[in-house]
C-alpha cells in the first residue's frame, strides 16, 4: 500500500494490497456470516448478547488496521533511515482517494490522520522532517 520514492528516483514498496486486504476480507466474511445467522435467532436473552460476536468482529477489524498502520509506518521510517532520507513528503487524502478509485487501492480501512501522526511521531524520533503535500 505504501510507495516510498527515494531521492535517486527508485520506488520502494512497503506492503502489498493482498497482505492488507486478505485478513480484512476474512474478518468481514466472518461478520457477514454471523449477521446471517442472527436473522434466524428467536427473541430472549437480550440484544447485547446476540450482538456481542458482531462487536468482536468490528473491534478485530479496527485493531488489525491499526496494527498494520503501526507496522507500515515503522517500515517506512526504517527504510527512510536506510536510504538516508532527510525529508518525507506525504500526499493529501484527496490525491490518494482519486488514485485509489482508478487503481482499486484499499484505503477505506485506514485512518489517514492517525497514520500521519504515527509517521510524524516516529520520524521526529529519528530527526526526519515530515511535510504534507
Amino acid at each position: 500500500p505504501l510507495i516510498l520514492n527515494v531521492n535517486d528516483g527508485k520506488n520502494i514498496f512497503i506492503g502489498t494490497k493482498g497482505e492488507f486486504s486478505h485478513r480484512i476480507n476474512q474478518i468481514k466474511a466472518a461478520r457477514y456470516s454471523e449477521q446471517k445467522a442472527l436473522s434466524y435467532l428467536k427473541g430472549g436473552k437480550g440484544r447485547s448478547k446476540k450482538f456481542a460476536l458482531l462487536e468482536k468482529y468490528n473491534k478485530a477489524e479496527i485493531n488489525y488496521a491499526h496494527t498494520k498502520l503501526h507496522q507500515y509506518s515503522a517500515r517506512l521510517i526504517k527504510t527512510a533511515l536506510k536510504n538516508k532520507v532527510s525529508q518525507i513528503i506525504l500526499k493529501s487524502p484527496d490525491t490518494i482517494e482519486n488514485k485509489s478509485k482508478s487503481k482499486d487501492l484499499i484505503i477505506s480501512n485506514w485512518s489517514y490522520a492517525g497514520f500521519n501522526e504515527l509517521i510524524e511521531y516516529k520520524a521526529k524520533l529519528h530527526g526526519i522532517e515530515v511535510l504534507t503535500e
